[in-house]
């Protein structure tokens, strides 16, 4: 015989009821089921079992965030209104940012601890060693990248890649090891400082765009963007015309 209708045994809360206990909860306190299940009287089965009779609670990803103070928020509401244009129809919309070029640091390892590599079954796998993959060397980058677009003067498409530069040299090595000779070159990386920056920007970066921007929006102006790190306080528009390079603005 089978039963049908209000059968087995009755529910001890309702969902109103679970709800209340688990907001009751704090959400730090709320990072597994096992952890919810410690400060509230149920069990995880019951809660699993909630959730997927609600389908109401859901896990959700917790990223930190910027603290932003008052001059934070007004600097982004200000770098926001600067890209706005006004139209013949009394309305703003956003500028199309081509004249923008965007320059940023970044670090790449040389190399990673693990890879995946399609050999034969007669093959063997290179080895590769280190210590330990935290001793992995780093390598700082500039890049620069524009908004792509078609470039009517070449006559083909512009993709927006204008550059990435690492933050090495080459120097002879101080002694012989038994990985190379001693004088052979060797490449480095290099700290980061207010003039090795500033060479950086003037001797690769602009030098590459305007290569590679098409003329006509060289001839409106380009405005370099860049963060507020303490090594590009020193790129700005008076130190550019200072060096005779005209039509270029730098904005923090």
């Amino acid at each position: 015989m089978y039963f049908v209708g209000n059968s087995g045994r009755k529910k001890l809360r309702s969902a109103n009821e679970i709800e209340a206990l688990i907001i009751s909860v704090d959400q730090h306190h709320r990072q597994t089921l096992r952890s919810l299940e410690a400060l509230i009287p149920m069990s995880k089965t019951a809660i699993l079992k909630h959730m997927a009779e609600t389908k109401q609670v859901r896990a959700r990803s917790s990223w930190m965030k910027p603290f932003l103070t008052p001059e934070n928020v007004r600097e982004r509401l200000k770098i926001a209104l600067d890209i706005l244009q006004p139209r013949s129809d009394g309305i703003h919309s956003f500028a199309n940012m081509y004249d923008y070029v965007h320059i940023d640091k970044m670090w790449f390892n040389l190399t990673k601890a693990k890879k995946k590599i399609y050999v034969y079954d007669e093959e063997e796998v290179a080895l590769r060693s280190c210590k330990s993959k935290r001793l992995i060397t780093k390598v700082m980058f500039l890049s620069a990248v524009a908004r792509p677009r078609y470039d009517a003067n070449a006559k083909r498409v512009f993709d927006g890649k204008i550059g990435i530069w690492p933050f090495v040299e080459e120097s002879p090595a101080a002694r012989t090891t038994k990985n190379r000779q001693k004088g052979a070159m060797v490449t480095k990386y290099v700290s980061v400082d207010l003039e090795i920056y500033s060479d950086m920007i003037i001797n690769q970066v602009i030098l590459a765009f305007t290569l590679k921007i098409p003329r006509a929006t060289q001839r409106r102006g380009v405005t370099l963007r860049q963060d507020n790190a303490t090594p590009h306080w020193c790129v700005t528009t008076e130190m550019l015309k200072a060096r005779r390079i005209h039509g270029l603005k730098v904005a923090n």
